[in-house]
């Protein structure tokens, strides 16, 4: 009796470590918590393109973009399943549900010299700027 339990013990044992190295995952999204290299870029085409990841909190907090012309914001996140998914940004009365993982873009349009766009997470834990000179 005891040996029958003691090998269905081992047979258990041994299939979940057969079935854990078989089927784990084998790609998983990169974690991004630092900040982008460059999070402002002009394009191109003229159009401003800022850069912020999103993990428990949006880096860069704080960025500098040029004024007077056409701005986007792309929100870039990777396993992210905080309030930080969602985005308020009074000034431009708009909110934006992300992804857990994927980026999403918004517009802010031509803005002024002077202007500070503030967004932040629906439960005002973490919050961005985007100061434009």
């Amino acid at each position: 009796m005891n040996n029958t339990i003691a090998l269905i013990v081992t047979a258990i044992i041994i299939s979940g470590a057969v079935a854990f190295t078989v089927l784990k995952p084998t790609q998983t999204a990169p974690l991004i918590t630092q900040e982008p290299e460059n999070p402002v870029v002009i394009r191109e085409d003229g159009t401003q393109q800022i850069t912020i990841n999103v993990k428990s909190g949006y880096h860069p907090r704080s960025v500098t973009a040029k004024a007077d012309i056409p701005t986007e914001v792309t929100f870039v996140t990777s396993n992210n399943f905080d309030c930080s998914n969602d985005i308020l940004i009074p000034a431009l009365q708009t909110r934006t549900q992300l992804e857990p993982t994927g980026t999403k873009t918004v517009a802010l349009g031509t803005q002024e010299a002077g202007r500070v766009i503030s967004g932040g997470c629906s439960m005002n834990m973490y919050n961005f700027n985007i100061t434009f000179e």
